[in-house]
């Protein structure tokens, strides 16, 4: 047969250049009312919002000092007060980013379908670059990021509302999942760090050069050593991530 490559979804120069760093002390966080962030995109996307919809709703009428974010389409109808709910339409990519820095909780609710078992986790490298803790349905490429213990995976109503109680209960939880998630796309999502692990017949096939971004970059962007100006573009690179 005719061998077949996977080549995962990495984080590249633009990713980083938008990216806001962990602050210095996390735990500052706490002293703000928890806000909760769901990007959902398109009308696509209804069926996945289902998915956490009652379990969402249920934990904001009971913790009325938390805001609710949205970025895309979610029919969010009666789910709190508009007091404490912001909604944006689809944005540029850079305005998206600094509004998941803006979050303590990213949600990425998926409906259990072949669609969603194939899909990416790129919603959640947007969350991890930026130091935003992840609650995700446990489907598809997520079950491994929920084996590896950089997110938080849930099904069900009562899942996600006892996974929203505990972020708000626990700010060391939050902050802790939060590192490890960026560790994990620090170490593991950076473009160099997928190409080392591509197969020698897929690298030779591709130029058989690594990409100009790596790890190295991801950290001095965290440090702000890297100006706002460099970029290291890896758009439309052969690896096509």
């Amino acid at each position: 047969g005719i061998p077949v490559h996977v080549v995962p979804n990495g984080i590249d120069s633009e990713s980083w250049l938008y990216a806001t760093p962990p602050p210095p002390e996390p735990a500052q966080r706490s002293h703000r009312p928890l806000n909760i962030l769901v990007s959902s995109g398109s009308l696509a996307h209804d069926a996945d919002f289902d998915v956490c919809r009652e379990g969402l709703r249920k934990f904001l009428a009971m913790r009325p000092d938390v805001v609710l974010t949205v970025c895309g389409h979610a029919d969010v109808d009666g789910i709190c007060d508009a007091s404490r709910l912001t909604t944006h339409p689809l944005l540029p990519y850079s305005e998206y980013m600094r509004v998941v820095a803006t979050a303590d909780v990213t949600l990425i609710p998926l409906a259990d379908c072949p669609f969603n078992e194939s899909k990416s986790c790129v919603r959640f490298l947007d969350a991890a670059v930026n130091s935003t803790a992840v609650i995700a349905s446990d489907v598809g490429e997520y079950r491994e990021l929920v084996a590896r213990g950089v997110c938080v995976g849930v099904q069900g109503t009562e899942g996600w509302y006892d996974a929203l109680c505990e972020m708000l209960e626990s700010a060391d939880h939050r902050e802790d999942l939060a590192t490890r998630a960026y560790s994990y796309a620090v170490e593991h999502r950076g473009l160099q760090a997928i190409w080392d692990h591509l197969d020698r017949p897929l690298r030779d096939a591709l130029g058989g050069n690594a990409p100009p971004v790596n790890g190295a970059c991801a950290h001095a962007r965290a440090r702000d050593e890297v100006p706002q100006a460099a970029t290291c573009d890896m758009r439309g690179a052969a690896c096509g991530l």
